[in-house]
């Protein structure tokens, strides 16, 4: 890990120490860099719990932690541009009063342990581009707020491998500038919106493994910019909406196995 002395360098600004063999806890002395607007220790073998003194910071900006044994929780009060802590052990709920973080524009937590619900405030944080959250374990329940189509500068939302039930919110109309949206592998149950044809930047739509049912609406394939399609394994029926030779002329991949009655 990072020498404790590196707390001296006052005026430091970006710490970037990726792709290496740290080991040992997280510096809690980082928190002393008062001027550090980046902090990114990405793929390492980092342990223990965060210091919520790098919360502290007033001037950080980025947080990039990703590939890391780092456990605990987040705190209740974070200030940050950028949280990006995929795939370590973080558990605990993901904090509602990250509503209150404005300027938040990416976060990603997906392939950690977090539990309990998607907060219903997160969908405040109107200047979001990239929401994360899949892979924990099944843990992450509840619905997804329904209000979802706040967030209308989103580009990613990627919620797969949770506990998530109900229904598609038909407000994700509103979310024009998405280009993946991942619910695979949930509990979703309903239709497959034909709101979803709004979304004229879509590129990739994942909803395979779900319980969802109905036919296919017409205006999924209205999507120019698709490329990938899955909606295998849920309970779809009914026919094609269109004749392959009107099907998006991008799309790539397209997986409708296991779909009941699809004629």
């Amino acid at each position: 890990m990072p020498p404790a002395s590196i707390s001296n360098l006052s005026k430091l600004e970006t710490l970037s120490v990726s792709n290496n063999h740290l080991q040992g806890s997280f510096p809690k002395d980082i928190g002393n860099l008062l001027s550090l607007k980046e902090l990114v220790l990405v793929r390492n073998n980092l342990t223990g719990s965060i210091s919520f003194s790098i919360f502290n910071i007033s001037s950080l900006e980025t947080l990039a932690l990703t590939y890391n044994q780092l456990s605990g929780s987040l705190p209740a009060d974070i200030k940050i541009k950028s949280i990006t802590i995929i795939s370590n052990q973080l558990s605990g709920h993901i904090p509602a009063s990250l509503s209150n973080c404005t300027q938040l524009y990416e976060l990603s937590l997906s392939y950690n342990n977090f539990n309990g619900i998607i907060p219903p405030e997160i969908v405040n944080l109107e200047g979001l581009q990239f929401l994360n959250l899949g892979g924990n374990h099944l843990q992450v329940s509840g619905i997804i707020p329904a209000k979802i189509g706040n967030l209308r500068n989103l580009q990613q939302l990627q919620l797969e491998n949770n506990g998530i039930v109900g229904s598609i919110p038909r407000s994700i109309r509103n979310m024009t500038s998405l280009w993946i949206l991942n619910f695979k592998t949930n509990n979703l149950t309903g239709v497959i919106p034909k709101e979803i044809g709004k979304l004229h930047k879509l590129e990739k739509l994942y909803l395979q493994f779900n319980e969802l049912s109905g036919s296919i609406p017409e205006e999924l394939f209205n999507i120019s910019t698709l490329r990938r399609v899955s909606l295998s394994t849920n309970n779809l029926s009914g026919s094609l909406p269109l004749a392959f030779g009107y099907w998006p002329t991008n799309l790539q991949f397209l997986n409708l196995l296991e779909i009941t009655s699809v004629e």
